[in-house]
């Protein structure tokens, strides 16, 4: 089984953006759309997060995709500058 920093990374920023579609849900979750929302969100009649925190979430959640694209990105050219070096 061969795990890189990329898979983690991937799996990483789907987590996220799975995390920032339940922040957006709750944040209107009277709005009428014609796309499901994703499997995973669960709305629940218990009082909701406030907004704040959920703005937080979001912030904190962006932060966390950027990092694991930076991750991928090095790998990437770390793996450039491999084939560069032993061609």
């Amino acid at each position: 089984m061969n795990i890189s920093a990329t898979n983690i990374a991937y799996q990483g920023i789907q987590s996220g953006f799975n995390r920032l579609a339940d922040n957006t849900a709750h944040l209107n979750p009277n709005a009428t759309s014609n796309t499901p929302l994703p499997e995973n969100i669960l709305l629940t009649p218990s009082s909701p997060p406030s907004l704040e925190s959920m703005l937080l979430n979001n912030n904190r959640t962006q932060t966390q995709i950027e990092s694991l694209a930076k991750v991928i990105k090095t790998e990437d050219n770390l793996i450039g500058q491999l084939f560069e070096d032993w061609a």
